[in-house]
């Protein structure tokens, strides 16, 4: 993913629950575990640690039970939900923070998403706007748009797709990276990952009106790295998820999403994470650390 992560280890443990291909899946109830594994170096005054936890999105996943070891202070701000730790390690500690979550995964296509949408639960006005790594009013992204589409407004849903299929045959995927380039970066070096990928998506859709926003999240099966970025674009009366990158591999179709997704925010430039994804951490005292995020699941 686009994000950045430090590593990630695959650690294969039995599914809760099996699913199909993309498109054709049923629900999936899962267990699944992020550890973050620290490794101090020096003595430290105070290391403390943030990361995002997965909560209910309507129609698209179930949060049933969800504990965090060791105890964590919880708390809610821009829309997601946090754990933080805060210790006092030993000089040159080695530690495991573990969140784990009992969650079913809803499979997304076209047709039952329009059966039975999910209530808009942002205004779709602050998924129009410019903003950092998501230039949508950037004189190169609006003409972009603007080649593909014309200067006609039409259904947003076709032009949606419109949008995907240009961006698609204008990018090469780069494989994995762990600098976020942002949209203009994006299309104007022809290539990028998965975040890279949901950035210039979601900025094209923005200039040409149509809401998007960038979700950030883990893969419950993957063939490289669980975290990943895909995006959300809104088409009254729903947020309808669409996945870049894998519709560039050929994984998914538009409008097709299995069960193997989970949400963890769709807040691009996170204050609480200093405008970062997923997870940030920081030393007190003059010593370092090593932060190695392990998504497993069972």
């Amino acid at each position: 993913m686009p994000s950045k992560i430090l590593s990630f280890i695959l650690c294969a443990l039995p599914l809760t629950a099996c699913m199909s291909v993309d498109g054709g899946a049923a629900a999936a109830r899962r267990t699944v575990v992020i550890n973050y594994e620290v490794k101090i170096e020096g003595a430290p005054e105070k290391f403390r640690l943030v990361a995002l936890l997965p909560q209910t999105r309507a129609g698209r996943q179930t949060v049933h039970s969800l504990q965090v070891q060791p105890d964590a202070r919880l708390f809610a701000a821009n829309g997601n939900r946090y754990a933080e730790w805060t210790l006092a390690p030993e000089k040159n500690a080695k530690f495991t923070l573990a969140i784990m979550a009992d969650v079913t995964l809803y499979p997304v296509d076209l047709t039952t998403v329009a059966a039975n949408p999910p209530p808009a639960d942002n205004t779709p006005a602050e998924y129009l706007i410019d903003e950092p790594k998501i230039e949508a009013g950037a004189a190169e992204i609006r003409d972009f748009a603007r080649r593909v589409l014309g200067e006609e407004d039409g259904d947003p849903l076709a032009m949606a797709e419109e949008l995907l299929t240009a961006m698609l045959k204008t990018l090469r995927y780069g494989g994995f990276a762990t600098d976020d380039a942002g949209a203009l970066a994006t299309l104007r070096s022809r290539s990028g990952d998965c975040t890279d990928f949901a950035d210039l998506y979601a900025a094209l859709c923005r200039a040409a009106k149509i809401p998007a926003r960038h979700v950030s999240g883990v893969l419950t099966e993957w063939e490289q790295v669980p975290a990943h970025s895909w995006v959300e674009i809104y088409v009254p009366p729903r947020w309808l998820p669409i996945d870049p990158l894998h519709t560039k591999l050929g994984k998914v179709k538009f409008g097709q999403m299995a069960p193997r997704y989970l949400a963890l925010s769709t807040t691009r430039n996170d204050p609480t994470l200093n405008g970062g994804m997923l997870y940030r951490w920081e030393v007190e005292g003059g010593a370092g650390a090593k932060v190695r995020q392990v998504v497993a699941r069972e």
